[in-house]
């Protein structure tokens, strides 16, 4: 099904493929005095911001030759260490090794798969206690954003950039955007490739995101502030090609003007607010410079030098109600106080990794002339030269009776003992082998749950970085949804009385799954916004009627008014133990545990229908299908038929285990990965 997209931008349509049409084809761009300065401007903030961020850092570590790295050459280094890439070995023969053993990727893995899964979350807490709905209601619209951005994914990738690189810097954005798709009529049941029956549909898209933005990409306004939150100003640049830039950015007038860098010639008035590298003569690029402004309340866009987003003549101010630079950051660990970059994981493996690599690849060299070693024949008095090359023939003088093997020892355990050495100073850095995978026998849940802790514990620290940085973007996230999505939405166009077109709108309605309802069962939550009071009385009357209906299909509604939460003033608060996600297999085994020990201690007070919910629910099933109805046989309940005098816990166990009892053996077989 084919699909065009139309953005609006600045209050205009602009479809894609009119914009790829237009390609090469500019208008002559003529700035006025006000648009030459602020070009000029921002142009001059930005290259003040790449200079003092591309100076040499002694933070980044140092070159061969002793001076210091860049951020650039920083991130390459890294990048090369996490793709198994290492500095190759120089002057060597054909024979000789030169491995690089993935030391550094496996620990990234290793790690990424420790936390991938132990995001903090966060509550939203109102100013008073009357706000206990509000919070709720802001809670459930988050995590319904999350899930429509895939934000388990977008984690995953955030937290492996700042493992990676050190410091991982995400763009918190809003679109709005109408597809025109191409959708099939009724009558294709046969699928007539040459005779498809379709019609045109507009659908409005409109939605907040979580967007990369790479590392090298990104300039802060002040090096010496380490929060996102205190920084003046920022620059966000991208190279783009230029029917991308048209795609994205068209829906401005003064896009019109923007040329390719191929096209730009000497003589055009804002070729000198272009990059070196964007003005080739074969280059279809666009330098796109977004320049964020804090402190003045400015938002620029300048592409190939031309200033695209003037309002009328004057700039254009941040568009988010929030005020603040649209970008959190997320670091792996602190290089300094007041350094807003951190430390990647390649960069503190760097020496033991290439002293491994070094030692890998000399005992490699030694076991191939060990095994393959070098001839020698003819009188080792007039010995000139020896090639230790393995099964090389070394001829020494013209007596060749004599023909015998270099002797050349393997490999002496003392140096495996020292490459362990290396690893095990690695593991202090990263992860150590339990924590890989290489312990493979079966654990309690209580056992299971400890090494994950001490795992976690590990990486408490990263742990901490991650969660200040998505506290921020849970509060940029939260307004930015207060600000777009609780107005109305343009449905589609229709013809008033008078001939002249109208607008059909109505506002969104958001619908989250596998949540817990009031009712404390699992279901579906749908969250709609009303235009007025008269709508949400009529709503909830509605809901009223249906309610038995809505009951049986765990269906919970909420309907409220835009201004219920549109300036809900509210904090973000992580919550405690979050970032502590237990495997399936543990919670399986926890909750075993905690039935045992409760029905033990507890029998007169424990509600056995309720703990038998929700032990069918810790392995995932139905509790509906699996609780019998009245006078459906069964296992006999407890204290009948054969089971007198054993204890309560242990027939509670047997039933649920298979008759394993209290043993450990049960919960060995249960959390066995």
């Amino acid at each position: 099904m084919a699909e065009e997209k139309i953005y609006k931008l600045n209050g205009k349509d602009t479809p894609e493929t009119s914009l790829s049409k237009t390609r090469f084809n500019a208008p002559e761009y003529k700035p006025s005095q006000k648009a030459q300065e602020v070009i000029k401007n921002t142009w001059t903030r930005w290259t003040e911001m790449r200079t003092n961020r591309d100076l040499n850092c002694r933070w980044f570590g140092k070159r061969r030759d002793g001076t210091y790295r860049t951020l650039t050459e920083y991130i390459n280094i890294c990048e090369k260490r996490w793709n198994s890439d290492g500095i190759p070995r120089t002057d060597l023969e054909e024979w000789q090794a030169s491995v690089f053993p993935p030391e550094t990727r496996d620990k990234i893995i290793a790690i990424i798969s420790a936390v991938a899964r132990q995001r903090p979350k966060n509550n939203f807490k109102g100013r008073e206690e009357s706000d206990f709905l509000r919070q709720q209601i802001l809670k459930d619209l988050y995590d319904w954003s999350e899930d429509i951005d895939d934000g388990d994914e977008m984690a995953l990738y955030t937290m492996l950039d700042a493992i990676i690189h050190g410091t991982a810097i995400r763009y918190e954005g809003y679109e709005d955007c109408r597809k025109v798709i191409k959708e099939l009529e009724p009558g294709n049941e046969e699928y007539d490739l040459y005779n498809l029956k379709f019609k045109e549909k507009t659908i409005l898209k409109k939605r907040v995101y979580t967007k990369e933005v790479r590392l090298q990409d990104f300039y802060f306004g002040n090096m010496m502030t380490r929060r996102m939150d205190d920084q003046p100003d920022g620059v966000w640049r991208q190279i783009m090609r230029i029917n991308d830039f048209k795609t994205e950015f068209g829906g401005w007038d003064d896009a019109k003007y923007v040329l390719p860098g191929g096209d730009l010639t000497d003589e055009t008035y804002f070729a000198s607010f272009v990059s070196e590298e964007i003005r080739e003569r074969e280059s279809s690029l666009v330098e796109v410079i977004r320049y964020y402004s804090k402190e003045t309340d400015e938002f620029i866009i300048l592409a190939n030098g031309v200033w695209v987003n003037p309002i009328g003549n004057k700039i254009s101010p941040l568009p988010f109600a929030h005020k603040e630079l649209p970008f959190f950051t997320v670091i792996f660990e602190p290089f300094s106080s007041v350094f807003p970059y951190g430390k990647a994981l390649p960069d503190k493996m760097l020496h033991m990794q290439d002293a491994i690599s070094a030692l890998y690849n000399m005992l490699l060299d030694q076991s191939y002339l060990s095994i393959h070693k070098p001839l020698f024949t003819g009188d080792e008095d007039v010995l000139d030269d020896v090639n230790l090359v393995p099964g090389q023939v070394n001829y020494i003088g013209a007596d060749i009776a004599n023909v015998h093997e270099m002797q050349i020892s393997p490999p002496a355990p003392a140096h495996f003992n020292m490459i362990q050495l290396l690893k095990s100073s690695i593991e202090q850095s990263s992860v150590d082998s339990v924590q890989q995978g290489s312990a493979t026998e079966a654990k309690t849940a209580t056992a299971v749950r400890q090494a994950a802790g001490a795992a976690a514990r590990q990486f408490l620290l990263f742990l901490e970085f991650v969660g200040h940085g998505y506290k921020r973007k849970a509060r940029l996230r939260v307004k930015n949804i207060l600000q777009f999505l609780t107005s109305p939405t343009e449905i589609e166009k229709v013809l008033g009385d008078d001939g002249e077109e109208m607008f059909n709108e109505a506002f969104q309605a958001f619908k989250l799954n596998n949540v817990s309802l009031s009712t404390g069962k699992q279901g579906s939550r749908i969250i709609e916004l009303v235009p007025d009071r008269d709508t949400l009385v009529q709503k909830y009357n509605e809901r009223s009627q249906e309610r038995n209906e809505l009951e049986s299909q765990n269906i919970e509604k909420i309907y409220i008014m835009p201004d219920y939460i549109r300036n809900f003033e509210f904090d973000v608060e992580p919550i405690p133990g979050s970032s502590i996600n237990e495997t399936e297999e543990v919670q399986k085994a926890l909750e075993l545990e905690w039935q045992q020990a409760a029905t033990a201690l507890y029998p007169d007070k424990f509600n056995r229908d309720a703990g038998w919910e929700d032990f069918v629910r810790a392995f995932k099933k139905d509790p509906t299908k699996m609780t019998l109805q009245p006078g459906q046989p069964g296992i006999p309940p407890i204290g009948q038929k054969g089971q007198p005098g054993t204890p309560m816990s242990q027939q509670i166990t047997q039933r649920a285990t298979g008759g394993a009892g209290l043993g450990q053996p049960s919960l060995n077989k249960l959390t066995a990965q």
